[in-house]
Order: structure tokens, then sequence, then C-alpha cells
């Protein structure tokens, strides 16, 4: 298929404008998700079963021909093995990673005679014990008698309950719109009739869970939320806004804080910028339940952060460090010399069941917090406030991936549409003048 990029504008004003290409691309996967849907209710009307394919990464929401052994996919997935192979040398498992690991080592394809190839495809299946009768046998075995239909009611009220519950993928996303339910939904309706992820996907966007949003800066079309999401950002909100108000929490004497900062400047060799001093002692002093630090990847946000925990801890409070992931948790414990830092999930678990307890005298301090689950956030939070104890927040101001159900107070100004390129009026030339007598020559330098 060729896409032109140019569209006739039929409007009154008429002209030519280009393609917006990005909408078509950000809508590939879920068109990708829905050709699937259309493949298995195929496989399954040719008499085949299917089984759930979630590949390596286990992101892949793909299906396959039931009865194949693993071994046997393994086997003739040798291109993806020398792909991943690749990409282990980069050290990075990304897509963009993958795709130049794809490109890196693609050899050039030389013409093979069908016979040949088929020889030696049964060849490799019965060098793992597989010949063409066990595996058109094991094929057979599980297809069933599964007719392409339509689901059951019980059946569509579990894929409701996957897509809507409060910890399922879109309540992950927090921020969805129709592409993003057609990714989710169509593994759950592999082999029935492909007519029913329109009917599906609007039942899912009419659902009372699910929430319109407007005003969100950015959006090119309808997005929603769940009405769980709003709920947890709603009560994440009124515990930061409750620690705001608090005037109770742990303070470092001046002194002490003058002590953490100057250790702080002697372990790096260097003052602390003005900023960073000012934010040690106001969080050091206010006596606030949360403190709400926000800064760009490299303002010094770690190293300040290490002088406002040796000030408490010299003034004798317990302090916490944690991130959602692993490696940030331990980046955390080591740039600002913590001697207990966790991973979010871990530190709420014990919280949870009582195998770790906060007072009045527990400072928590909270990195990448833009990352954070939202329930996670929520119980964190939640203890810190029973408890009394403090809460640093801290995190970047527009982090990659975080969102956020919320609309933006200010929306950017629109963007003023590209001039549309009129093409230029047809005029035939007299009769009695020849084509190309009307052209003028430029006139030479001096």
């Amino acid at each position: 298929m060729l896409v032109a990029n140019v569209i006739e504008m039929l409007d009154e004003q008429g002209g030519w404008k280009a393609a917006t290409t990005a909408l078509w691309r950000e809508h590939l996967h879920a068109a990708t998700q829905v050709g699937r849907v259309a493949a298995a209710a195929k496989a399954v009307e040719l008499g085949y079963g299917i089984a759930a394919d979630s590949g390596p990464s286990g992101r892949l929401r793909h299906w396959r021909i039931a009865g194949i052994g693993d071994e046997v996919l393994e086997l003739h997935s040798k291109r993806a093995a020398e792909i991943t192979a690749a990409v282990g040398e980069l050290e990075t498992d990304t897509y963009r990673a993958r795709g130049v690991a794809a490109r890196t080592t693609r050899a050039a394809k030389r013409h093979v005679p069908e016979g040949e190839l088929l020889a030696r495809w049964t060849a490799e299946l019965a060098s793992i014990g597989w010949t063409p009768e066990r595996l058109a046998g094991s094929v057979d075995a599980a297809s069933g008698a599964r007719i392409v239909g339509e689901p059951s009611l019980a059946e569509l009220r579990r894929v409701l309950g996957v897509l809507l519950a409060d910890d399922g993928p879109l309540a992950r996303m927090k921020v969805f719109s129709r592409r993003h339910l057609l990714v989710e939904l169509t593994p759950h309706l592999y082999g029935w009739e492909p007519r029913l992820v329109e009917a599906v996907a609007a039942r899912v966007l009419a659902d009372p869970e699910v929430i319109p949003l407007v005003g969100v800066a950015g959006a090119i079309e309808a997005v929603h939320a769940l009405a769980s999401v709003v709920a947890r950002e709603e009560v994440i909100a009124e515990r930061i806004a409750a620690g705001l108000d608090r005037t109770d929490a742990p303070v470092g004497a001046p002194d002490v804080v003058a002590v953490a900062v100057a250790d702080t400047e002697t372990g790096i060799g260097g003052r602390l910028a003005g900023e960073q001093r000012r934010a040690v002692e106001a969080i050091c002093s206010s006596g606030r339940g949360v403190e709400l630090v926000v800064g760009v990847a490299g303002a010094g946000k770690t190293t300040m952060l290490a002088a406002v925990a040796s000030a408490f801890e010299s003034s004798g409070c317990q302090v916490l460090g944690t991130a959602t992931a692993g490696q940030a948790a331990r980046t955390l414990a080591d740039g600002a010399d913590l001697g207990s830092s966790s991973t979010l999930a871990s530190l709420v678990g014990r919280l949870d069941r009582g195998q770790l307890h906060l007072d009045d005298r527990s400072v928590v301090i909270l990195d990448e917090a833009g990352m954070t689950d939202d329930i996670d956030l929520a119980r964190l939070t939640t203890h810190a406030q029973l408890a009394g104890a403090k809460l640093i927040v801290v995190g970047d101001r527009r982090p990659p991936s975080a969102r956020c159900c919320w609309p933006r107070r200010r929306a950017r100004r629109p963007r003023r549409p590209p001039p549309r390129r009129r093409p230029p009026p047809h005029r035939e030339p007299p009769a009695d003048q020849p084509r190309g007598a009307g052209c003028s020559r430029a006139a030479p330098r001096r």
C-alpha cells in the first residue's frame, strides 16, 4: 500500500496539506492487535486450537497455534535468538535497541528451493525428536471443537473485570484513549468474532467506572481515566495537603544542620550551591509533615539529600530511603549515604505486615516520586500521616513516563496551523504566442 503524504482540502479555502502521520503511527499498535483478532478467528475457523503467546518480554499480546512444542518454536526462532544475543552485547533491552540489532545483524537473503528448505526443516525437527507425524498429531490433539462465535455473558464480565480493575492495565496507564483500550482488550478476544472488538470497546468506554477527561493538554483524541484512579489521586492529594499543613514533624537544630552541610561539602570536595543550602535549611527547620522537592536531573538533589539525611540522623531520627525501582533505591542510598534504602513495594509491604514501624521521629525520603505507582504512594502517605512521620517527596517536574489524570491548569497556546499551499492557477498562453516565449531572463549581474 502506498499512502501519499498529501491531502486535498475540500472546504471553501481549498488547497493542499500534508497528512498528520503521527496519529497514524500512534494507532499502529492498536491496528496490529485488531488484525491479530481477525487472524485468530481465521485459525479457529480452519480447525486449529490457539493459545496465548506473551513472548519473552511478557508484553507481546499475541497468540500461537496450540500443540506446537516450545522446543519446536525455539528451533525455528533463530533470527529472534540472534537479535536477542546482539541486544545483550549492547547492554540495553529496549525496542529501539532491538531495532538496531535487527538491522546490523541482518544478512542478505538468498533464494533456496522449496524442496531443499523442507528437507532441512524436517531434519532439524527430527534432531530434537519431533517428526512431521508427531507435530501434526500434537496440533490435531490440541485443536478441539471450538467454533468462531460470541463469548458468553460470564466471559464478557470477566474481560470487563480485568480491564476495569483498580490494579489492571488501564489503571496503570492512568490516562488512556480508545487505541490504548484496543491494545489491552484484543488479547481477550482471540478466537471470537472480530466484529466484537468494536462492541466490547464501546461497552467498556460506556461503563460508569470510565470517566471522560476534558482539558487535557496535548490530547489529540478523547481520553479517559478510571474512577478508582481519580479516587486514589484525590486521597494522595488530601494526604499531601494535610502533611504540608502540619508543623509538628521532626526538625534539626541549626547547629546540627550547619555541621551536616559542612560534612557534605567535605565529602564532595566543594561547596553546596546557594539553592541546595537553602533547601537543606528549609527542609530541616520547617516542621512540615511533607516536603516537596522538585528539580531537573543533575540539579544536585541527591547531594542536598545527603546533608538532609545527615542532619536528621544526627538529631536522633530514623531516616529511610525508598524509590520505585531497585536501581533508583540503591542510587539514593549511595548518593545520600543512607543506611537503609529499599524499593517502595518492599517498604510499604513491611509497614503493612507490621515488620517495620514509623513514629514521630521517622523521616522517609521518596525519590523518583513521579514514577511511583498510585496505590503504593497512597499507602505510604497514609502510614506517614498515621505515625506523624516526615515524608520528603523528591522528583522531576515532568518525568518521561509519569502521567496524571488531572488536566493542567494552563493549557498550552494552540499552535498556528501551517499555511495551505494553493496550486498555481493554470493559464493557457495566447494562441499566437509559442510555449516558453513568455519567460523572461534574469538581468545579468554587473
